[in-house]
């Protein structure tokens, strides 16, 4: 007995094979705790970039007026949600996840915490923290002021400037050119700047005087916000050539070819919708008005916005949908050679983003600030606007003086020779008008607008131009585009 007792002793096998039986659930448990706390972490960090997420997503609907609670907190829910899918490649996390958003009193922050329930091996009878696993998120509105006015032109000499005596007011934003050109911003000494901040990569040129607060220099080039976003790419035309004159009428949405002109004290109202535009202007001029609601006019392939002198405009972006807060919008492959134009003495409602990133945007059209416009400038009446106006009567007599010698006679009336009676845009006189008493040089735009947005290549204010950029963001139905945080109400992190 003793003996066999003795080589059992000494038999090595027999000995692993006990200590494996006996430390073989150990082992198994301890894996088993690795993997948990590697899934553990692993979640928690995905967790946690999606509760940020969708606080920053989240406390941006604080600042749009007429929010609920109630949207704020699906807001957050979707998208904490969407994101921590996306990054798990996890389809069905309903109900492994709960999202709750608690909204500060005064609506200047909220806190978003996630609980997300699994199935651990053996780290829970450990570590009760472990499931569910938690996270949180708080975001709140930052103080600092949003940009109103940017150019993205890296180089350019004046990339935004001012001619003659013009203003640009933007009180409650930033005003700012991303050219590092030493004279990147223009303003005269009888041009003005009134902003919250006024940024500068590279120098300014003109009299501190013209610019409260003086300029900022050296500033970091803010990249295009609007960068990723995608546009409608329907390009099947709905309407061609498209010539509304001396008359009420409205316009529907969708695909215009080949331009459309509207002129001749023309009444139109545009429907709520995109109006996507191919080859050809949005042109309205000739006394007419534009109004419309929930309006986005979108801007592909040689086309671009532009308005005469002597019109009217009332006009506000969509509050939801795609283009939602977009009112002019230009695809960035559009031709860079395009100059969108607004000339209107009377814009004073144009609520919504401008964002042409690679055109220039006018306001006026009086460069030399002389005082008078500069028509010669003007794009040239297309072929189907001539050939509509004739079959209506309506004559147009442009004469110009040699080169680039300004305009010396306009007109716009009906029949023929010395017998024309001229459309009445001179007080009530019949008599052929002035060329400043019909075209003047005065452009009015932004007063009553909730909230103005410029995002372009170049900005240019004529002489005679007073831009107002309101930034009641929290104050309008018309939310702000998505971007990347530096237009509208502005949100940080606070965790």
């Amino acid at each position: 007995m003793f003996g066999l007792l003795g080589k059992f002793g000494r038999d090595k096998s027999a000995n692993m094979a006990i200590a494996a039986a006996l430390f073989s659930p150990v082992l198994f448990g301890g894996t088993g705790l690795a993997v948990d706390y590697a899934f553990f972490y692993n979640k928690s960090a995905k967790l946690q970039h999606a509760a940020d997420l969708a606080a920053l997503a989240a406390a941006k609907e604080l600042g749009i007026a007429g929010t609920s609670e109630e949207q704020i907190r699906s807001v957050a829910s979707n998208y904490a949600k969407s994101n921590f899918a996306r990054a798990t490649g996890q389809s069905d996390i309903a109900s492994m996840m709960k999202v709750e958003t608690s909204v500060s009193p005064d609506r200047s922050g909220l806190n978003v915490a996630i609980a997300y329930t699994w199935a651990p091996f053996f780290a829970h009878t450990f570590d009760g923290k472990v499931l569910p696993i938690r996270v949180s998120a708080k975001a709140v509105l930052a103080s600092q002021a949003s940009i109103c006015t940017l150019s993205l032109d890296t180089s350019a000499r004046g990339s935004l400037s001012l001619t003659g005596k013009s203003a640009i007011r933007a009180r409650d934003c930033t005003v700012q050119a991303n050219s590092a050109d030493t004279q990147a911003l223009q303003v005269p000494v009888t041009g003005k700047i009134q902003s919250e901040t006024t940024c500068v990569t590279g120098g300014y040129a003109g009299l501190t005087t013209s610019y409260d607060p003086k300029p900022l220099t050296d500033c970091p080039a803010v990249s295009d916000p609007l960068s990723n976003r995608s546009f409608p790419t329907k390009t099947s035309c709905d309407f061609k050539e498209v010539l509304v004159a001396d008359k009420r009428k409205t316009l529907q949405p969708g695909v215009y070819c080949g331009g459309l002109f509207i002129t001749q004290d023309a009444e139109v109202t545009f429907q709520s919708g995109t109006y996507t535009f191919i080859d050809g202007d949005l042109d309205i001029g000739g006394g007419s008005t534009v109004k419309g609601k929930r309006v986005s006019l979108f801007f592909r392939q040689n086309s671009r916005l532009f308005v005469r002198n002597a019109s009217t405009l009332d006009l506000s972006a969509p509050e939801n949908g795609s283009m939602a807060g977009m009112l002019v919008a230009a695809h960035p492959s559009n031709d860079p050679d395009l100059v969108f134009e607004v000339q209107s003495d009377d814009a004073k409602d144009f609520t919504g983003l401008i964002y042409t990133p690679n055109n220039t945007f006018k306001l006026g059209d009086d460069v030399d600030g002389d005082g008078e416009c500069d028509l010669f400038n003007d794009p040239p009446l297309p072929e189907f606007v001539r050939v509509g106006l004739q079959a209506l009567g309506i004559n147009i007599e442009l004469n110009f003086g040699r080169g680039n010698d300004p305009l010396l006679e306009i007109g716009i009336g009906r029949g023929a020779g010395n017998n024309e009676e001229w459309k009445d845009l001179n007080n009530g006189k019949k008599s052929r008008p002035s060329l400043n008493d019909l075209v003047g040089c005065l452009a009015n735009v932004g007063q009553y607008s909730d909230w103005t947005a410029i995002v372009a290549r170049n900005v240019l204010v004529t002489s005679g131009v007073d831009l107002v950029l309101n930034a009641d963001y929290a104050g309008s139905e018309v939310p702000v585009p998505a971007n990347n945080g530096v237009i509208g109400t502005r949100t940080r992190l606070a965790n």
